[in-house]
C-alpha cells in the first residue's frame, strides 16, 4: 500500500509527508492494537489522499476522486468507502453538489472510520503529530473562511471532534493524543524505511504512473 502511495503521491509536498506519516501512524496503532485496528483501515489511511493527484482529479473533490480510482484498479469496498467518506467528506460534498455521486460509496463501519478520521486529524501538513481542535484550526486558517473545504470543515466541527474522540476512547489513548505522552511512541516521525510496519496482504500494493 505504501509504494502505491508513493508512486502517486510521492512527487506532491507536502501532501506525501501528511500521507506517509499519517500511514505510519496507522501501521503503529496496528501494531499496537491489531484486534481494534483492522488492515482495511490502515490501507485506507494509506491512501486517503490520493485523490489529490492532478490526473485522478475529475471532480475536484479528493476523496471521490481517490475512492473511484481506487475502486477501478481493484480495491474491495471496505477500503473504498473510507477514502470516499474519510474525515466527514459528506459536507464538503453536500456544499459541491456531490452527495449523489458521494452516495455510489457504501457509508462505512462508524468504528473503522472514526479511525482514520482520527488518524487524519492528528498529523499535520508537514506530517508532524497535532492535536484534532489545532488541525481543524489549521485548515479553516490555510483555506481562508470564503473556501468550500473551511465551510464544510466549520459546518463539520464538534462531529469530527467526536468522531476523533470516540476512536481515542476506542483505542485506550488520552483526548490529547497525538500530543500527550501517549503520543511519542505512536505517532513519532520515523523514515519511510522504519521497521514495523504492517504488510497490507491482498489488495494491489503497486501501480504504475501514468
Amino acid at each position: 500500500m505504501r509504494l502505491l502511495a508513493r508512486a502517486y503521491v510521492g512527487d506532491l509536498h507536502p501532501r506525501w509527508e501528511h500521507l506517509a506519516a499519517a500511514g505510519r501512524t496507522a501501521d503503529r496503532l496496528r501494531a499496537r492494537s491489531t484486534a481494534l485496528v483492522p488492515p482495511h483501515v490502515a490501507q485506507a489511511v494509506w491512501v486517503h489522499d490520493i485523490g489529490y493527484v492532478e490526473r485522478l482529479a475529475a471532480t475536484g473533490f479528493h476523496p471521490l476522486d481517490g475512492a473511484r480510482f481506487l475502486r477501478r484498479i481493484g480495491f474491495p469496498d471496505e477500503v473504498t468507502a473510507l477514502v470516499a467518506w474519510h474525515t466527514h467528506a459528506q459536507h464538503e460534498a453536500r456544499l459541491r453538489g456531490l452527495l449523489a455521486e458521494l452516495a455510489d460509496f457504501p457509508y462505512p463501519d462508524q468504528d473503522a472510520l472514526d479511525l482514520v478520521t482520527m488518524i487524519d486529524l492528528a498529523t499535520s501538513p508537514q506530517g508532524l503529530p497535532v492535536r484534532d481542535v489545532d488541525r481543524l484550526r489549521e485548515i479553516v486558517g490555510r483555506h481562508g473562511d470564503a473556501s468550500v473545504v473551511s465551510a464544510s470543515v466549520i459546518e463539520a466541527h464538534d462531529d469530527l471532534l467526536a468522531a476523533s474522540a470516540r476512536a481515542k476512547r476506542r483505542l485506550g489513548l488520552s483526548l490529547s493524543w497525538p500530543t500527550g505522552s501517549d503520543g511519542a511512541a505512536i505517532a513519532g516521525q520515523q523514515g519511510d524505511d522504519a521497521p514495523g510496519l504492517v504488510p497490507c496482504i491482498g489488495y494491489p500494493t503497486t501501480a504504475a504512473r501514468r
